[in-house]
């Protein structure tokens, strides 16, 4: 009867740590926290960043209304006074100006609160959906509670991941 050998330390300590590294990746993709390990790898383009247009805005109630029946318009960052004490509204407007398809988390933040995320689509620029920017509403309910004539405080973004497929 032969001796079976035993295994050495660093064989067990990776094996632990790929164990663990893998019911990590499971755990997140089964949660949909995160996409599977290949599509992030394959598909993530961050620097593709540049080429897509961010528009934050922060609205009340009444202007959202208007933002809404006419998409058209340009909009214009209210006052504070507009927003005092009123439900407010983040505003993201974003536009594709690349040739691929673009998804991914978008994180954003009013002043020096916490960050908030919002998964984004966006088509091509070539595509017929494309020609107008996509507007992303978020509820965030009274943020303002000062009554000036200075703009409120700046809506922050930054991508968190950021996928392509090319055409």
């Amino acid at each position: 009867m032969s001796k079976m050998k035993k295994p050495s330390f660093c064989i067990i300590a990776l094996t632990i740590v790929l164990g663990i590294l893998a019911f990590s990746e499971i755990k997140d993709t089964i949660t949909g926290d995160k996409s599977i390990f290949f599509v992030r790898w394959f598909y993530s383009n961050r620097g593709y960043a540049k080429k897509i247009e961010v528009k934050p805005h922060l609205l009340n109630d009444e202007q959202l209304l208007q933002m809404l029946t006419h998409p058209e318009n340009d909009i214009r960052q209210p006052l504070q006074k507009d927003l005092y004490l009123k439900n407010a509204n983040v505003i993201l407007r974003l536009k594709n100006h690349g040739g691929a398809s673009a998804w991914g988390t978008l994180a954003w933040r009013i002043g020096d609160h916490e960050w908030s995320k919002i998964d984004i689509g966006l088509p091509p620029s070539y595509a017929k959906q494309a020609k107008r920017f996509n507007d992303f509403i978020i509820p965030v309910d009274i943020v303002v509670g000062i009554d000036n004539k200075n703009p409120p405080k700046e809506i922050q973004t930054k991508w968190d991941s950021l996928y392509t497929y090319p055409k």
